[in-house]
């Protein structure tokens, strides 16, 4: 696993929980909904206020029917940034399921 490779937090030149969050986003596009939400849930150990990495775990947690567990973390994340489109748009939808 070449994230674990990373340099530790304070000397890489960016914040682990961003990689984890960013490759969490690019397993959701590739459809590896697991891989999306491991990699959301290490952006999120390293950094529980993520909010990307909460949107983005909330997502790979829905695409797997894992709905009453994607549903807190979408809520946070509106919470965090109550003007985003896209993550009241998640949070909306999810509710419905």
């Amino acid at each position: 696993d070449k994230a674990e490779e990373l340099p530790s937090d304070s000397g890489g030149l960016f914040p682990r929980d961003v990689v984890y969050s960013n490759r969490a986003a690019c397993f959701l596009k590739l459809g590896q909904h697991e891989k999306a939400a491991a990699d959301a849930q290490s952006a999120l150990e390293h950094n529980p206020q993520n909010v990307k990495a909460l949107f983005r775990q909330g997502l790979a947690l829905h695409a797997l029917q894992q709905y009453t567990a994607a549903l807190p973390l979408l809520a946070q994340a509106a919470q965090l940034e109550p003007k985003n489109k896209q993550i009241q748009q998640a949070l909306q939808f999810c509710e419905v399921r």
